[in-house]
């Protein structure tokens, strides 16, 4: 598992009364500050002892409802009123590889960059209906980067989940031993697009 999940206090410890809109906002992108911070520090302290590590970074800051949203806000008002927080996180990412390339690690280090879930509520994503699944409120970004292993980019057509995450990065560590509490599949394996999936609701 990981060595350290870099999770702002923003996650657990939030002022009385918060809701996530304008009046807080900096006060989460402070913590998410403060936490990236933190990871950089720890990944550029195990490169300069010529260590290997696994750390995990959970910002908070583009969790919904978004700046500017109104009850009558349309799909492209929306997502467009989250692209300024999503490129404050794309910027630290940004600064991740800028390090990894300084400390000539880039090429050495597998980086998987993701989403945990769309936009779940019609107080985030005002169109939405509930039962029923589009782009915004089921698809998520992600991106695995694995030099030396993987030699170009290739866009998979089917469905995959998160419990392909795991097999996924496994295989390409080439790690072969003690995987039997696996639930998925790599994300590549042509099986997984015959997969039954299955969605649990409200």
């Amino acid at each position: 598992g990981f060595e350290d999940h870099e999770v702002p206090t923003s996650a657990f410890d939030k002022p009385e009364g918060f809701q996530l809109d304008n009046s807080h906002r900096d006060w989460v992108r402070t913590r998410d500050r403060e936490s990236f911070d933190s990871l950089k520090n720890r990944v550029r302290a195990a490169i300069d002892a010529d260590q290997r590590y696994m750390y995990s970074f959970n910002p908070q800051l583009t969790h919904g409802p978004w700046p500017g949203i109104r009850s009558e806000s349309s799909r492209e008002e929306t997502c467009r009123a989250g692209f300024g927080l999503l490129g404050e996180v794309d910027a630290k990412f940004g600064e991740l590889v800028a390090l990894l390339k300084e400390k000539k690690r880039l090429d050495k280090t597998l980086i998987v960059f993701m989403g945990d879930h769309g936009l779940r509520t019609r107080r985030e994503y005002p169109p939405f209906h509930a039962g029923t699944l589009d782009d915004v409120t089921f698809r998520v970004p992600l991106v695995l980067y694995a030099p030396g292993v993987v030699t170009g980019s290739e866009r998979i057509p089917w469905m995959t989940s998160h419990i392909d995450i795991a097999p996924s990065v496994l295989d390409l560590l080439g790690i072969r031993v003690d995987r039997g509490l696996e639930l998925g599949s790599p994300m590549w394996d042509p099986k997984v697009a015959d997969r039954a999936t299955y969605f649990f609701a409200k």
